[in-house]
């Protein structure tokens, strides 16, 4: 886990829809629609509070959702997934 700090790009316009296990994701800045694990979106909904480290994000999220599994391993895979089709931006 780094101590980098990751930021929601276009946050104010992303839309999701739950689709139960999944969710769909609308990325305002390539106008694409991607499908999302329910964790990754749980991802975004935390991050559209304002950026975070994957530290802070692991505390948010472990209060909120479970899963199975190492958490912390999840939530970094999820904000590489993101990172990939451009809807999170990590900074230093």
């Amino acid at each position: 886990m780094t101590g980098d700090v990751w930021a929601l790009q276009g946050a104010e316009h992303v839309g999701i829809v739950d689709c139960g296990e999944a969710s769909m994701v609308f990325n305002p800045l390539s106008w694409e629609t991607h499908r999302v694990s329910a964790f990754t979106a749980a991802v975004i909904g935390t991050l559209a509070q304002g950026p975070q480290s994957e530290r802070e994000l692991l505390a948010s999220l472990s209060e909120s959702v479970e899963i199975e599994g190492d958490m912390g391993h999840a939530v970094h895979v999820a904000l590489e997934q993101l990172a990939s089709i451009g809807l999170a931006r990590r900074s230093s």
